[in-house]
């Protein structure tokens, strides 16, 4: 393995494999410094689950 750090969904190569659990494109900035570490990945396992957007599923959910 190389030795710079790259996530393994920025694969060099013709395909790029993003996975769920690795989405830079949600997780490229800080999440509010109010939010704990474990809110955080509450949240993001939220967005998984009910989509970007769809705050409503996510409060009726009751997650957070």
């Amino acid at each position: 393995m190389s030795s710079s750090a790259t996530p393994r969904s920025m694969t060099a190569g013709a395909r790029n494999i993003l996975r769920s659990n690795d989405s830079a494109s949600l997780w490229n900035y800080t999440v509010a410094p109010g939010w704990s570490m474990k809110e955080a990945e509450i949240l993001r396992k939220a967005l998984m689950k009910f989509g970007v957007g769809n705050w409503s599923k996510i409060i009726e959910s009751n997650c957070l």
